[in-house]
């Protein structure tokens, strides 16, 4: 595929993407403080957050908040199920499972788009030239309102291929829990010819990985078919990569924990990975 159609092509991922993608807060009145990302889910009109267990984590949940219509914020009322308790926790498995009380449904439509189940790729085998985008708010590309809860993001948009299988030994991952993916200090952003130096990214946790099996096979619109298979949670960029847990690990928490039926993942043992879950809901 020549570059102008896969620029084409990535184009319209990222706008899916980046739809369905929101931005986490914690409340520091008059303002609100960007912790991460998550990407938004709905199974048959419930809708959920899928995130980093560190943002998403029990001790920060009761003031956790994200954009809502009419250039609101609205806090995340509902059900947390998480892999941390509190945000310095040090579990690797690092995957957080947010479900919205359906009244809060209101501040969510018109706002988002939202993955359905059919978007998740649960058991994915990397493969090192196969594709896959990287796309959210990096926190250190946000420009706060001045004395307002508002914001304006820059997202991040990457097409990345995974690292090799000796780098996940290197730094102590283990292929069957984590995904690991490249990302440089200097890239080609989208659209243009020339690389650029990153600035040293900051709350890029809870973006989606998403992968891209086949650039050719497209829905009607002309998008090419795009699977959410981790979660983003560690930057190792000086490395030359970030580190995403498997998608998996988010939808075991649903089928165990909120009773959500669903096939279970035969790619990562659940309860030999993931030792401890909390959970903790909020009418």
């Amino acid at each position: 595929m020549d570059e102008n159609s896969l620029n084409e092509k990535s184009g319209l991922v990222f706008q899916q993407v980046l739809s369905r993608t929101t931005i986490v807060n914690i409340p520091k009145p008059p303002v609100v403080t960007p912790v991460g990302n998550g990407v938004l889910l709905d199974i048959e009109g419930t809708y959920y957050i899928l995130s980093a267990g560190h943002l998403m984590n029990i001790t920060d949940f009761p003031n956790l908040m994200i954009p809502g219509v009419n250039n609101s914020m609205t806090l995340c009322n509902g059900k947390l199920i998480t892999s941390h308790q509190n945000y310095g926790d040090k579990s690797q498995i690092d995957i957080a499972v947010f479900e919205f009380t359906n009244r809060q449904n209101k501040h969510l439509i018109g706002r988002y788009n939202f993955i359905s189940p059919s978007d998740i790729g649960i058991e994915h085998r990397t493969v090192e030239t196969s594709s896959y985008i990287i796309g959210g708010y990096p926190l250190n590309n946000i420009i706060k309102a001045l004395g307002q809860p508002m914001f304006t993001a820059e997202p991040l948009q990457v097409v990345t291929a995974t690292v090799r299988n000796r780098t996940y030994k290197k730094f102590g991952f283990n292929p069957e829990t984590h995904i690991l993916v490249k990302l440089y200090g200097r890239i080609k952003p989208f659209l243009s010819s020339r690389k650029t130096r990153l600035k040293k990214l900051t709350g890029i946790s809870g973006s989606g990985l998403w992968y891209v099996p086949n650039w050719r096979d497209i829905d009607a619109n002309g998008v090419p078919k795009h699977l959410l298979v981790g979660i983003l949670t560690d930057n190792f960029i000086d490395q030359g990569f970030v580190a995403a847990v498997r998608i998996d690990f988010a939808t075991e928490m649903m089928i165990h924990n909120l009773e959500i039926n669903a096939k279970e993942s035969q790619q990562t043992n659940f309860g030999l990975h993931l030792k401890q879950v909390y959970s903790m809901e909020i009418p």
